[in-house]
């Protein structure tokens, strides 16, 4: 094989190692960066067995993402292209707060009643269902 084209595919084969080691520190550092200051919130409130921690928690959780967008930390979607209500970061903000001012209002309840216990059950399954979809669209606004 001829020196030079040697030499060009050597560059080649170092500059995607370079690029594929730029990303992988970028993709790394946001992950880390956005577990510590904004998700760390939500695993602890749903790590958090009282009401009012998980609340206290996800308070939290919400100011630390309001603040964030009003300092453009975070894209309108996690999405370049197709962009819809569900991949919206204000959309999904919105749907985070309606869950802390449902906790608030179950505070408020005697937690021998029925209510209570209804309202915890669904609570516990928007927890466990979509809020893994809603903390992914977060998060990919924040990688953008």
């Amino acid at each position: 094989m001829h020196p030079v084209i040697k030499l060009a595919l050597l560059g080649i084969v170092g500059f995607s190692v370079v690029v594929t080691g730029v990303a992988t520190y970028s993709k790394v550092m946001a992950e880390y960066t956005f577990t510590n200051q904004y998700s760390n919130y939500w695993n602890l409130a749903d790590k958090s067995s009282t009401l009012k921690a998980k609340k206290d928690y996800i308070d939290k959780y919400v100011q630390a993402l309001e603040t964030g967008y009003k300092e453009k930390r975070f894209a309108n979607h996690d999405a370049v292209w197709l962009k819809t209500p569900d991949n919206e970061f204000a959309s999904n903000l919105a749907a985070l707060k309606t869950l802390a001012d449902r906790l608030g209002e179950i505070q408020n309840m005697d937690p021998s009643s029925f209510q209570y216990n209804t309202a915890i059950e669904q609570i516990t399954k928007q927890e466990q269902g979509e809020a893994r979809a809603m903390s992914e669209v977060l998060y990919g606004c924040y990688a953008l």
